[in-house]
């Protein structure tokens, strides 16, 4: 890409690491009209899906269908302003409504490509005799596969939020009486209040590493009686003493893929200041709470 990010051809071929794709149409997209149809544009180059254009494309949709909307032109909310906030490295465009009392609503979109590719080997998730998630619920992970999303410019990457949905949706079983979920919910407003000053900040400590250090914990701790709802602040502190780890080695696996590093593109400045205010926490978690 140019300093416009604009896509300008290569003379060499572009590194590609595992955890990237290219994805090719077997038609050239001006074959079969689709810069014609319905003013759409092109989302390929030399006959590849684009991710940065699919984000692009995508955006421009959101944006006119927030502006032609009639849900939004019946629900006026007094002195809210409405608003699709710029792109980022995140795959995800995010349509924010300011309140005027100052609290705002982010509402986060995602193309994705359902290709359901197969868990890899390479992924380390599989291979290990872990006895969380159990084997039928690890049967059902393997059958919603893996997918693609815009988060590389030029590369398509691996999602897993499927997956990890699928994991969430039943994570305390009905009557088990566990605190899963609502330890995942405190750990977020912890970071919300207390550890990171701009919660809305993506360079930083975000509420996607909170959602991996709970499925590591679970893994960790896999007995139902160990998440006991009567157990619920041991398990918080315990999160947040693993996250204190996490923080202080700069660096944190992603559950479905170990070898990928969670941290790797965030801001150490981010970092250090999520890890001297957690820090800061754990010394005195009574005077937060």
């Amino acid at each position: 890409m140019d300093s416009n990010k604009g896509i300008v051809p290569s003379y060499f071929p572009l590194p590609v690491s595992p955890w990237k794709y290219t994805i090719h149409v077997d038609t050239p997209v001006n074959h079969v009209g689709l810069n014609q149809r319905e003013g759409f544009e092109s989302v390929t180059e030399m006959d590849c899906v684009v991710p940065i254009k699919v984000k692009r494309h995508f955006r421009k949709l959101v944006v006119h269908g927030v502006k032609n909307s009639k849900f939004f032109h019946r629900v006026n909310i007094e002195g809210a302003e409405r608003k699709i906030e710029p792109l980022s490295d995140s795959p995800v465009v995010t349509f924010t409504v300011k309140q005027c009392d100052g609290v705002d609503i982010n509402i986060d979109l995602a193309p994705m490509i359902n290709v359901k590719l197969p868990f890899k080997d390479i992924f380390d998730w599989l291979n290990n005799v872990a006895k969380w998630p159990s084997q039928e619920k690890v049967q059902q992970l393997k059958n919603n596969g893996v997918n693609l999303v815009t988060s590389d410019p030029l590369f398509w990457k691996l999602s897993f939020a499927i997956c990890e949905r699928e994991l969430l949706v039943d994570i305390d079983r009905n009557g088990s009486g566990t605190c899963r979920r609502r330890s995942l919910r405190i750990m977020k407003r912890l970071r919300e209040l207390f550890w990171c000053p701009d919660y809305e900040d993506r360079d930083g400590l975000t509420s996607y590493h909170l959602k991996n250090l709970l499925f590591l914990e679970c893994e960790r701790l896999a007995k139902d009686y160990q998440w006991n709802i009567e157990m619920m602040d041991e398990r918080d502190i315990g999160m947040c003493e693993q996250l204190q780890v996490h923080l202080s080695a700069k660096h944190m696996p992603q559950f479905f893929n170990r070898p990928k590093h969670l941290f790797e593109n965030k801001d150490n400045k981010r970092l250090n200041l999520a890890a001297i205010n957690l820090n800061q926490f754990l010394h005195c978690p009574e005077n937060y709470l």
